[in-house]
């Protein structure tokens, strides 16, 4: 099996200006591996967000909850004292865990 790969157009939704973990990351990652023909070497896989049990098994219920409440603000907030979300963050994060999930039971 060639190097599995997950990632979604949906990612950069989660992005605040200004902040140094930002959706123009990806999109310099995404175009230096075109630039470099890296995808010819990899396998991508399909991605669905996760279930609420598998994100329950790894983060307690109040946590999601709020960053579920998150998608109720008209923008970006701070979420302690480095991280943001923003209104699409909890479908992205559900997005991404399940990238995770996808690529576990690729290799398994």
């Amino acid at each position: 099996m060639a190097t599995a790969y997950v990632t979604d157009k949906r990612f950069a939704a989660h992005t605040m200006d200004g902040h140094p973990e930002f959706a123009g990351r990806l999109t310099a990652i995404a175009r230096r591996f075109e630039q470099v023909d890296v995808y010819k070497c990899l396998q991508r896989l399909d991605i669905q967000p996760a279930s609420l049990d598998a994100l329950r098994a790894v983060h307690a219920e109040k946590y999601l909850e709020r960053l579920e409440r998150t998608a109720e603000h008209a923008g970006p907030v701070m979420f302690g004292l480095d991280t943001y979300v923003t209104p699409q963050s909890y479908a992205i994060a559900c997005l991404a865990a399940g990238g995770v999930v996808g690529v576990v039971d690729a290799v398994m």
